[in-house]
Parts: C-alpha cells; sequence; structure tokens
C-alpha cells in the first residue's frame, strides 16, 4: 500500500479526549520526574512518566508579557476567548497560584497575521522558550520527541511529469488541503499542562494550554504522528486507476495532491482527504476555506507548479523581495561613495541639433562635426507628423535620435 514517510505506528487508534481531540503522550522534560503529589516515583515506575521535571524552577513571580501582548490586548483576549470556547484552554484567577503552584508561566506575545489587520488580527506566540536556560523548550527532552520525516517536495514535480506522460493530452490537476488549526488537534499529556500556562496581567487572569502550543519545540512533531496518520489513511485509498492508492504528498498541515483530469478523479480523491482528515481529527479538522479548487497552476509550499508549462517558480512577491534583499546586502547599490566626486574628470561637451534633413552633432574639443542624413522614410514620417499625423515623430522623438547618434 502507498503511504509517505511518518514516523511510528500511525495506523493506531489515538486516544480521544472527552470533545473528540485526540490525546498524546508528551515528550518527558530534562531531570527526574515526580507526580504532582510528591510521591517522587521513578520514571521506570511511573505509569504516567511524563510529569513535572525538578529542573523547571518555581517562580517567585510571573514573567512579564512581550509588549506586542500588551500594545494587542484585544487581539490576545479574542484569541483566548475563541480557545476557551472551543475547551482548548481553562482560564482561572490568577490567584489560584496560592493553590496550583506548580504551574510554570511563559509569556505571551502576538504576532502578525499576514490575512487580517494587524490591530484586531494576530497569531498569539507562547513563548515557551523563555527564560532561556530554564523554560519549557529548554527543559524538553529532544530524544522523546517524534522523529519528522518528510519527503522532498520535488516528489510533486516527479507525479506530475508521470501524469503527463501516462495522460497526453490531458491536463494535470493539483489540489492542496489545509488541516485547521494543526497542532491545535492534538493535547498534551494530561499530567503535563501544568508547564503550559501564560498570565494576562490586565486581566488577573491565568491561561492554562489543553492543547500543543505554537512555540513549543515539541508540537511539530507531536502533530506530524496525526498528519502522517491522515497521509496514510488517504495514501492507502484507492480505485480502479489508483489500485496501490491515491497519490498523496504532505507537509506538516499541508497535504497536496496531483491527478489527471479524466472522469471523476479529481471528486473521488479530495472526498478521500476529506475523509481521512476527519477519520483521524474530527470534523473540525478541514478547513474549508484553505482547500483550494482543481488547478493547473498552484501555490504549493510557497511556490508556484504550473503544470502545462511544466514549470516551478518563485511568486512574483517573493522575486521582488529578494531582489530588495540583495540591493540591501550589497554595499554598492547601497549609496555612492563620495571619494567618485573628488576628483571629476572634465566633461565632455557635445553640441546636437536637428532638422527635417537630418541629424548632426559638434564636440568642440576635437574640432569635429557629425551629420546624419535622415532616409526617405524617415523624411515622410516627418512630413506626415507635420500635417497632423500621430505618428509620434515629433521633434523631441527626433532630438532623442540626435543624442543617441553622438554617443
Amino acid at each position: 500500500m502507498q503511504s509517505c514517510l511518518t514516523s511510528g505506528p500511525v495506523a493506531r487508534a489515538q486516544p480521544r479526549t472527552a470533545n473528540g481531540n485526540v490525546e498524546v503522550d508528551t515528550p518527558r522534560v530534562r531531570g527526574d520526574c515526580q507526580q504532582a503529589d510528591g510521591s517522587g516515583l521513578p520514571p521506570e515506575q511511573n505509569p504516567h512518566p511524563h510529569r513535572t521535571a525538578a529542573s523547571l524552577p518555581r517562580q517567585a513571580s510571573f514573567p512579564r508579557n512581550h509588549p506586542s501582548a500588551s500594545a494587542h490586548l484585544g487581539v490576545l483576549r479574542a484569541n483566548i476567548r475563541k480557545e476557551q470556547d472551543l475547551f482548548r484552554c481553562i482560564v482561572v484567577d490568577a490567584d489560584i497560584i496560592d493553590v496550583w503552584s506548580e504551574l510554570f508561566i511563559s509569556p505571551f506575545g502576538i504576532v502578525d497575521n499576514r490575512d487580517g489587520e494587524p490591530r484586531v488580527v494576530g497569531r498569539v506566540i507562547h513563548g515557551l522558550s523563555f527564560p532561556e536556560d530554564n523554560s519549557v523548550n529548554s527543559n524538553t527532552d529532544p530524544s522523546e520527541l517524534p522523529r519528522i520525516a518528510f519527503e522532498h517536495c520535488s516528489s510533486v514535480a516527479r507525479e506530475i511529469l508521470r501524469c503527463k506522460r501516462k495522460y497526453p493530452g490531458r491536463d494535470v490537476m493539483v489540489m492542496t488541503g489545509d488541516v485547521a488549526s494543526a497542532y491545535r488537534n492534538a493535547c498534551p499529556h494530561r499530567e503535563c499542562v501544568y508547564m503550559f500556562a501564560g498570565y494576562i496581567p490586565e486581566d488577573n487572569a491565568i491561561v492554562i494550554d489543553m492543547f500543543t502550543a505554537f512555540g513549543w519545540t515539541g508540537s511539530a512533531g507531536t502533530y506530524s504522528i496525526l498528519g502522517g496518520a491522515v497521509a496514510f489513511i488517504h495514501g492507502s485509498t484507492g480505485d480502479g486507476h489508483h489500485p496501490f492508492g491515491f497519490y498523496n504528498y504532505h507537509w506538516v498541515d499541508d497535504l497536496i495532491n496531483v491527478t489527471a483530469d479524466v472522469g471523476s478523479r479529481c471528486a473521488d480523491i479530495e472526498w478521500s482527504l476529506r475523509h481521512a482528515m476527519t477519520s483521524v481529527m474530527g470534523l473540525t479538522a478541514v478547513n474549508n476555506h484553505k482547500f483550494t479548487s482543481w488547478s493547473t497552476r498552484q501555490k504549493i509550499l510557497g511556490i508556484i507548479f504550473d503544470t502545462k508549462c511544466c514549470t516551478v517558480a518563485m511568486p512574483d512577491s517573493k522575486i521582488n523581495k529578494a531582489q530588495q534583499l540583495h540591493i540591501l546586502s550589497t554595499s554598492s547599490l547601497n549609496g555612492i561613495p563620495l571619494e567618485y566626486f573628488n576628483a571629476l574628470p572634465e566633461p565632455d561637451i557635445i553640441v546636437t541639433d536637428t532638422s527635417v534633413a537630418g541629424a548632426c552633432a559638434l564636440v568642440p574639443a576635437q574640432k569635429l562635426a557629425l551629420r546624419y542624413e535622415f532616409s526617405a522614410d524617415e523624411r515622410l514620417l516627418i512630413q506626415a507628423f507635420n500635417s497632423g499625423s500621430d505618428n509620434a515623430f515629433d521633434i523631441n522623438y527626433c532630438e532623442m535620435l540626435a543624442c543617441a547618434f553622438a554617443i
């Protein structure tokens, strides 16, 4: 059966929370693990080893949020409320820290969302890398993170060429799908959520995140198990034209499909992908806004694939950005050295003029005279313009011809 590269057993059933989301074991953090009640069981004897770490310090005070969180407080509140309504986080009074003293607070920040107005739309970043040496990320054991393995995107180009060879004269179509709030479909272990807390001083509130956070070093690897499961199910589904399964390529939360426009193939493949998403992560996993229509020209992973021209290219916006970065990084293009004006040579003076007969140039320093006689066709164009014709062969154009002739 065809499948894409994944890590770990992706076909087995995943445990789910009460609201249907998938719960995965969170990689343990460095240090000796102990239960929240202080039992101190070693990892090999503890049935839930992914618990608190001795190296995560108790915090004497709440860390300050990034200035962007205060500047865009409305955006932060709106995002937290949205997550709260979806049962992805809990919000409690900050005084609860007297009881839940093991809570580890990391700062919030806001980054602009390219799809909206920065004052009202933004992405919340949980600063799990702060402080540098005693953060959740620095204490996450990388050896326990799921290994991320993705096939190179050249696979898409090879599949396009294969379809064109097999079905000459048929359009090769490309479609991309996107998992909604990808990382937010996976839950950390219930004994680890105390490490994913944040503080909003303006509301005296603590936010406890119950899903893998955008900012945690293990989110991509944890989600890759779910993304791999979607790719496995979709790639193991076939029809009479795809007995070994549909071609599918996935990169984190992007899933790319390629097929020849024959019969109902496009519709069948799209149905299979949607079914795989909902089977693994539920109905809310399908992001309809980012399911593209089938097309011969598609933006995939930030680059443009054109199946008719058989080309791949950078978007114009990225080309312009690359050109600007090149100019900024090249000092000779950022200004003219003053030394160039220190000893300027004497200017070369050339006098030019034109008439209905031709153009001439005089070089006084060399006592040189140059003359160009207009051809019969050029003289006819000049006469026609002078008679009212709009052929642009006016005096200004003739003067420019004289300058070009002189050079």
